[in-house]
């Protein structure tokens, strides 16, 4: 799975499904993979703060939740 194929099913999942893929799926990407997946999220966050806010909540708390995981204060300062 690509970091831009987790993003996509991240869209379409309940929330506590798309937590259990990204603590699954962290420990397999590789750095590269790792911080393509949290710049992809932000986008789709960003993206839509004005039309869906509860999902661009949703992604942020996704991007916590991978600065956790990674103890990478970046990911969690997005």
């Amino acid at each position: 799975m690509t970091p831009r194929d987790l993003v996509q099913m991240l869209l379409t999942v309940p929330e506590e499904q798309g937590r259990q893929l990204l603590q699954t799926s962290l420990p397999v990407f590789s750095d590269v993979a790792r911080d393509r997946l949290v710049y992809q999220i932000k986008k789709e966050a960003d993206r839509c703060w004005n039309t869906n806010a509860k999902l661009s909540f949703t992604l942020s708390g996704y991007l916590l939740l991978l600065g956790k995981l990674a103890s990478n204060r970046y990911y969690h300062a997005l």
